[in-house]
């Protein structure tokens, strides 16, 4: 668990449970909205290993929910995605290489 906010959370589960009947809900449809809760608060990193070990399921479940969360938000804007991206690459390690061609007489 990370330092998120629980009352975020809370808040988040409460209006996502109003917006549909509790009954006409499936089961993993309710986990996904209890976990969309948590990663958007930030109690749950959005990452499949914090996912896994935090919910204590494996880790291919992980996976599937966080893919399915992300093929419900709707697309980012092309400067959005830039944003996200260069926030990714900081946190990320960076190799670069130069091609290195060796000319035959």
């Amino acid at each position: 668990m990370t330092r998120g906010s629980w009352e975020d959370f809370g808040k988040a589960v409460w209006m996502s449970l109003l917006a549909q009947p509790l009954g006409s809900l499936t089961k993993r449809e309710l986990e996904l909205r209890l976990l969309r809760a948590a990663v958007d608060s930030g109690v749950i990193d959005p990452h499949p290993r914090s996912v896994a070990e935090s919910c204590k399921f494996p880790i291919s479940r992980a996976h599937g929910y966080l893919t399915d969360l992300a093929l419900r938000r709707p697309p980012m804007s092309d400067i959005d995605a830039v944003k996200a991206l260069t926030q990714a690459v900081k946190g990320s390690e960076v190799l670069l290489v130069r091609e290195i061609r060796i000319e035959q007489p």
